[in-house]
């Protein structure tokens, strides 16, 4: 279990995520407001599982990514819960990019979000962008007083842009 007090513990916190490769869960809270450049569960194969407790505090974020993968708080997940946050900033990346979660990674996981407050600006060189979640994936989402008031903005030059305030895309689940 972390807590997380500064932008130092949120990066072991990330460092973790990476060791664990989405074989088990790892719980977090954050203990103060604080301002990170960079998401948890950057790949596929590393994908955050566990339960994020913001305990009502604010995440200020400004992570940018330009290798075409989603870009968002948490990149990618598997099974996961986050409750009581406030997300605020600028999110910027490629496809399924979103304010708090990019990609699920599997149709098996259930996305559980319970009083998120998503306020970033997000925006995508691709085709897919979502306010709260990029790409479901079939997931099961479980969502309980959340709310997006951020915007969302697609750089696509080659057409067929979608975008969604809860979810960009979603193909079951």
């Amino acid at each position: 279990f972390y807590n997380i007090r500064t932008a130092d513990d949120w990066m072991k916190f990330r460092q973790e995520v990476e060791k664990a490769k989405g074989q088990y869960w790892i719980d977090a809270r954050l203990e103060a407001d604080i301002t990170t450049g960079g998401g948890i569960g950057l790949n596929a194969d590393t994908p955050y599982r566990g339960t994020f407790d913001g305990n009502g505090h604010t995440m200020t974020v400004d992570i940018n990514r330009d290798d075409g993968k989603p870009c968002a708080l948490f990149c990618y997940v598997g099974d996961v819960t986050i409750r009581d946050l406030h997300l605020k900033g600028n999110i910027n990346g490629g496809i399924h990019s979103a304010g708090l979660i990019g990609y699920a990674i599997d149709g098996s996981s259930a996305i559980t979000l319970d009083r998120v407050w998503v306020s970033t600006d997000v925006s995508t060189n691709d085709s897919y962008v979502g306010g709260i979640i990029g790409h479901s994936n079939k997931a099961d989402v479980y969502m309980n007083d959340c709310r997006f008031d951020g915007s969302l903005t697609t750089n696509n030059n080659n057409g067929g842009s979608y975008a969604g305030c809860i979810i960009g895309w979603c193909n079951g689940g």
